[in-house]
């Protein structure tokens, strides 16, 4: 029901497929029980099961450790990517890989749904095992492109609770990461690099010879003159800040106050969230780097993105681009 799917036998585990993504009619069970026993409000059986089927693919990866308590069990992952485009040739001078769960019908769910990725990463244990996953994943997917193509780069989302421990590098020596390391971008978020946790995860990052990008600049309610005591290579300007270009004078003013200033700090600077050739050229006009954004293509799995790489994109930056 609801899209669960049960096995009716749980005495016979060598039938359950070794991911956990299905749950036997007695979980089904015992996870309703649980709702139950809590004071969730929810007088009717009908609700307790309507609430369990609203959590879905979420419940679905629930375990129950011995102690009673609830714990985060990471789903199959996969890899998407989306091209960084040079604005002054169009080349792809790299990719933002973006991870998708693989649900138990084989259908790809974002990592936000239902909160599970804030789960899996206020998780000490689900946070490394989803991050020693995704880089297996990114080093089997980049490393042909990292031996074939210098100096391109493959930014990835690394929570800080993981890049400014020791995590990090063992997990990169696991995966052969290590090889590549110079060609590896970690992103954190501006409020994440704004906290005690984010400006140590910058400091072991940069010493260790690891890239960093400050993402979603632009979000919080700070400005670039509370970052110029951190140490990051590249800033990556929100889509909710080049949405409005064209349109909003303030926000012309703005982008290129943030050109103005990226120049001492020695960062480059991606423009996320282009959608139009109008602003891919202001955005160059500006003196904006890079742009990332469905004008040129959404993330996809990495054999459509490297035929689109061996092309470029130079053709979308000519002024009779349509």
């Amino acid at each position: 029901m609801y899209g669960i799917k049960t096995v009716q036998d749980r005495t016979k585990p060598s039938e359950l497929p070794a991911n956990g993504t299905f749950l036997s009619a007695f979980d089904v069970g015992r996870r309703l029980l649980h709702l139950a026993s809590r004071n969730t409000g929810l007088e009717r059986p009908g609700d307790l099961v309507h609430r369990l089927a609203a959590t879905g693919f979420q419940m679905m990866y629930d375990d129950e450790m011995s102690d009673g308590k609830m714990r985060v069990v990471v789903p199959p992952l996969t890899m998407h990517y989306q091209p960084v485009v040079d604005l002054q040739t169009g080349a792809v001078a790299g990719a933002e890989a973006l991870m998708r769960f693989v649900a138990p019908d084989g259908s790809l769910v974002s990592p936000a749904q239902n909160g599970l990725i804030d789960r899996i990463e206020n998780d000490p244990i689900a946070v490394v095992e989803m991050m020693e996953r995704l880089f297996d994943c990114l080093v089997k997917d980049a490393s042909p492109l990292f031996d074939r193509v210098p100096g391109f780069y493959m930014s990835v989302n690394v929570p800080p609770s993981v890049l400014g421990t020791g995590h990090i590098a063992r997990i990169m020596a696991a995966s052969g990461m290590d090889r590549h390391r110079t060609r590896l971008v970690a992103e954190i978020t501006e409020r994440q690099a704004l906290t005690d946790v984010g400006r140590d995860a910058l400091a072991r990052s940069r010493a260790a010879g690891i890239r960093v990008a400050v993402d979603d600049f632009g979000t919080g309610q700070s400005g670039l003159a509370q970052l110029m005591g951190l140490e990051f290579d590249i800033l990556k300007i929100d889509r909710s800040q080049v949405q409005p270009l064209l349109k909003s004078v303030t926000a012309e003013r703005l982008l290129r106050g943030v050109v103005a200033l990226a120049g001492p700090l020695r960062v480059r600077l991606t423009a996320e969230g282009v959608e139009t050739k109008e602003q891919a050229f202001f955005l160059r006009a500006a003196g904006v780097d890079y742009g990332q954004g469905w004008y040129w293509s959404k993330a996809t799995p990495i054999d459509e993105f490297e035929r689109a790489m061996s092309t470029g994109y130079a053709n979308t930056l000519r002024f009779d681009a349509r």
